[in-house]
């Protein structure tokens, strides 16, 4: 995926309430280890840029295991 495309992006739930959705994993995002539905348009929507600016800037938690040479596996396991 190009990193200037946005990775992250925001979609109303039934409910009447925001979720923000990762496009690369096909999930639910999470921030700070907390899913992220049920919040109001504009906590979604900032939680939807800060996510995208972490991945533009490739401080995202799969680039740093890029860069450092380690997969998941390996990550867990170093935990």
């Amino acid at each position: 995926m190009d990193r200037n495309e946005p990775r992250f992006f925001c979609k109303r739930e039934p409910s009447g309430k925001w979720a923000v959705w990762d496009s690369v994993r096909n999930t639910l995002a999470t921030l700070g280890g907390g899913p992220l539905h049920g919040r109001e348009e504009i906590r979604a929507r900032s939680a939807c840029k800060i996510l995208n600016a972490i991945y533009r800037s490739e401080l995202d938690a799969d680039s740093i295991r890029e860069r450092n040479g380690m997969d998941k596996g390996i990550a867990r396991e170093a935990r």
